[in-house]
């Protein structure tokens, strides 16, 4: 597993330059009991057999928790993929990804087409919900092919 120092203009450039269609950057900290039950369900949807969405966790501890000690967090629940740590500590590179965030953690923002661009801001969620994630993906299907029969 790869971890990434990021901030917010490099994890934007990550997310655009992404081969799959749809992208959710998932902000997890060790401290919140929450991120233990949701990565693996994160792994999950990053590992699907027809894989569409690609999953970048951010960890919020900061450089200062170190790489191996992150690792040692991610490892056993089965990331095995690019992972990426905040420049610095805190919920600041949330409100650098996003302008409508309401504060609510873990926080995780699903990007299609529209909004990998840059169009249109990306949805936000509070816990990773997979019918919610597939709800994301329909209605982006949908607009798609409703501006192509414009």
């Amino acid at each position: 597993m790869k971890i990434e120092t990021a901030n917010a203009a490099s994890l934007k450039n990550s997310v655009r330059q992404s081969q799959r269609p749809f992208v959710m950057v998932s902000f997890y900290s060790v401290e919140w009991a929450e991120s233990a039950t949701e990565i693996p369900e994160l792994v999950a949807l990053q590992n699907a057999e027809n894989p569409q969405v690609e999953v970048f966790l951010v960890s919020l501890d900061g450089p200062e928790t170190g790489t191996d000690s992150l690792a040692r967090f991610l490892h056993p629940m089965g990331v095995d993929f690019r992972t990426f740590v905040s420049d610095r500590k805190g919920q600041g590179l949330i409100d650098s990804m996003v302008a409508n965030w309401t504060g609510v953690t873990p926080a995780n923002l699903f990007y299609d087409s529209n909004s990998k661009s840059g169009a249109t801001p990306p949805q936000m969620m509070g816990l990773y919900e997979s019918f919610e994630v597939e709800m994301l993906i329909n209605q982006s299907r949908k607009h798609e092919v409703i501006q192509s029969e414009k």
